[in-house]
């Protein structure tokens, strides 16, 4: 039987020789651009697999197109009953992954809105590529279903960790990280999606990545100019004071997880030092005026926005450290971030993100006031009902039936 284990982050993975075999991968095989195959003392492969070498083999794993289906359905469900209304979806493998969330959106087995980026863990340059010859661009679909920016992938996973750092790691002088792109092969890709009337975006965890990626939007809005292009970063860990000034300048909106700081917050410290106080900085988003939309990044982390609320008001890590508490903000100011934010970088702000005449009817209810709750019983929060379009599509019936 193959079998692969992949880490919480889905960055890295251990296999066991029969997948290696599957996969063709053994002691001639080269590391991949961007990855590595872990090997012993004789050269052969472990099964520890790191960054684009797991890409490749989780792809060789994949699930089938029913699989995919079913899990569209679980997925929705849990969404629903955590209030969740909408959806930006971080691309899974190729333009395959697009298919299947249209196609099981506008059938009704999602009941999300879905803002699909476009692109791949594997790949994905190729499929930009393919994306951009295509003719079509952001925006393209309709208020359930919507094509979203282009999107590539620059560095790791920061819990791996595996980001791609200025400053070597605290853990480990030798070592900032992987990086799959050069400058110049970034600007190729992005500079001509920029031109078309594309949103453009990348995973950037470090804030080597996060550089790279706010140079290649400066060059793009120079030579391009362009209103209101919204261009994301996904994630944005490590945002240095200097980066955010950057992408205050350039409109760009970061989609920090502040719920990485409980999940992973104690091997941030370990891991990079005074740093980890500037990772997924709220408050200085809010200071510079720079728009950013809270993410969970599931299944990465939790995906109930009660867990990362209660993250970015506290930046509580598992053994209860406060990673730069000068960072935290208000409630309503993380529920903005929720919800309005989360509309405006996906240009839906018209239509969702806030309970106004003429808005859409996506709302909950939830089993207590959150603005009247301690706040270490925010995570606890429940919801009683979902609302989207005015249809409610989850009830929490097991509360009635204990009652």
């Amino acid at each position: 039987h193959p079998i692969i284990v992949v880490r919480a982050c889905g960055h890295i993975s251990a296999v066991n020789s029969f997948a290696l075999n599957v996969a063709s991968i053994d002691k001639n095989t080269p590391d991949p651009e961007g990855g590595k195959i872990d090997r012993n003392e004789n050269g052969d492969a472990t099964g520890l697999l790191i960054e684009n070498a797991h890409m490749k083999m989780f792809q060789v794993a994949a699930f089938t197109d029913d699989e995919i289906t079913k899990a569209h359905a679980v997925a929705s469900g849990h969404f629903l009953k955590a209030g969740i209304t909408s959806i930006h979806d971080a691309t899974g493998y190729g333009t395959s992954n697009l298919r299947a969330l249209q196609k099981d959106t506008l059938n009704g087995t999602i009941k999300q809105k879905v803002y699909a980026m476009a692109g791949a863990l594997n790949e994905s340059e190729a499929v930009v590529k393919a994306l951009l010859s295509s003719g079509v661009v952001t925006g393209l679909g309709n208020e359930r279903f919507k094509l979203g920016p282009v999107k590539v992938f620059l560095d790791g996973s920061s819990s791996g960790p595996t980001i791609w750092t200025r400053d070597p790691y605290t853990s480990d002088p030798s070592d900032n990280g992987v990086h799959y792109f050069e400058q110049e092969q970034l600007e190729e890709l992005f500079m001509p999606a920029h031109e078309q009337g594309w949103q453009i975006t990348a995973h950037a965890q470090g804030d080597a990545a996060i550089d790279m990626l706010l140079t290649c939007i400066e060059k793009a809005n120079e030579k391009f100019p362009r209103e209101d292009a919204r261009h994301r970063i996904e994630h944005a860990g490590i945002a240095a004071p200097d980066l955010i000034e950057r992408m205050k300048e350039q409109g760009v909106i970061p989609t920090p997880n502040p719920a990485f700081l409980f999940e992973y917050g104690d091997g941030y410290i370990e891991n990079y030092g005074k740093r980890a106080e500037q990772m997924y900085p709220l408050a200085s988003y809010l200071e510079a005026g720079v728009r950013a939309a809270i993410a969970s990044d599931c299944p990465v982390t939790d995906f109930n926005p009660m867990r990362g609320i209660h993250s970015a008001v506290t930046r509580l890590s598992q053994t209860g450290q406060v990673i730069g508490e000068d960072k935290t903000v208000s409630l309503i100011e993380a529920i903005r971030m929720y919800t309005l934010n989360g509309a405006y970088a996906s240009f839906s702000e018209k239509e969702t993100g806030s309970l106004e005449t003429g808005k859409l009817a996506d709302l909950i209810i939830l089993d207590r006031s959150i603005l009247k709750a301690k706040t270490n019983d925010i995570p606890s929060i429940k919801v009683e009902f979902t609302m989207i379009d005015g249809e409610v599509v989850y009830e929490n019936v097991s509360e009635k039936i204990h009652v």
